[in-house]
């Protein structure tokens, strides 16, 4: 058994000083280019649907149009099936007068 660890260390040593790669070699970057970064970022932001006026909706377009990745804008309005007031119907009609009010800012794809 000790002399199998020792031929099991053995080899391991051996491949790891056959090993032709290095930290060393010059690479296939450009002199010009320094560095790489990829960046994909999601925002997201929370309102009240009720306090949504044009004013501000015109606000998350030109944030949008600056920022965004050319994809649709997602707009979800929540709602509380055990609540009379806050139903399905309700955060539909507010996603859609929503949805209404960024196309009418200039958001071209919208999605509720």
């Amino acid at each position: 058994m000790k002399y199998q660890w020792l031929l099991l260390g053995s080899c391991v040593l051996c491949l790891g000083m056959a090993s032709g790669c290095s930290q060393d070699q010059e690479g296939n970057i450009p002199p010009t280019l320094t560095r790489v970064e990829v960046h994909k970022d999601q925002q997201s932001e929370l309102y009240t649907s009720h306090d949504l006026t044009q004013a501000r909706l015109e606000q998350i377009a030109v944030d949008y149009r600056e920022n965004g990745d050319g994809g649709p804008l997602n707009v979800m309005v929540q709602y509380d099936p055990s609540s009379p007031q806050n139903t399905a119907m309700n955060a539909t009609n507010h996603a859609t007068l929503i949805a209404k009010g960024l196309r009418k800012a200039g958001v071209a794809e919208v999605q509720t």
